[in-house]
């Protein structure tokens, strides 16, 4: 009789862990942080409290089904709730001062690519996990060059009548240059 249930309660398990079916959520971060450095896969680190329902990530972005399961399949995950001891430390260690807060550290365990502190909707989940699943800082240039301008600038004329004129286009003897200017210091500091 105890073999048939340790049996069924061995096989419920093994459902249970399916994957596909929810997401594998290490409690401890020392331990995702470390299997993070081994397989070379960034890690996801959600902190919130289970005490009180306005400091929580909602559980269906937590979820490993769907479209979820493919963006929390690029990720070591790590949710450590804040209202046990060991929380506390983990929340102080990252300077969680509102609640939820959501981290994503490089595939290194070195660096922290993302920080959302307080509710994170479904959109920003996505966006979040998409852009940083490959567990490498994602660097955005707003203005990747600098235009300048070497060539004339018309003036309006203006007749008797008060009549302002529309000024006109002079062609260019040498055409607007598009490339980025250089500045050895500026260059190290942007990190090229």
């Amino acid at each position: 009789m105890m073999s048939v249930l340790a049996a069924a309660t061995l096989a419920l398990s093994a459902v249970v862990a399916a994957p596909g079916d929810a997401a594998d959520w290490q409690t401890d971060y020392g331990k995702a942080l470390s299997a993070t450095r081994a397989d070379d896969r960034p890690l996801l680190v959600v902190l919130d409290d289970s005490t009180k329902t306005d400091a929580q990530v909602d559980e269906a972005l937590l979820e490993g089904k769907g479209m979820n399961d493919d963006l929390l399949a690029a990720y070591q995950l790590c949710h450590v709730d804040v209202s046990t001891d060991y929380g506390k430390k983990v929340a102080k260690v990252f300077g969680a001062t509102e609640l939820p807060h959501t981290t994503i550290i490089d595939k290194t365990g070195q660096k922290i690519l993302y920080k959302n502190r307080g509710d994170i909707d479904a959109n920003q989940w996505k966006l979040a996990l998409n852009t940083y699943k490959k567990g490498e800082l994602v660097r955005q240039m707003t203005q990747p060059y600098t235009t300048y301008f070497r060539g004339e600038v018309s003036t309006p004329v203006q007749s008797s009548s008060n009549y302002v004129q529309p000024a006109t286009t002079i062609p260019m003897s040498t055409p607007a240059v598009s490339t980025p200017g250089y500045c050895p210091s500026c260059q190290r500091n942007a990190g090229f």
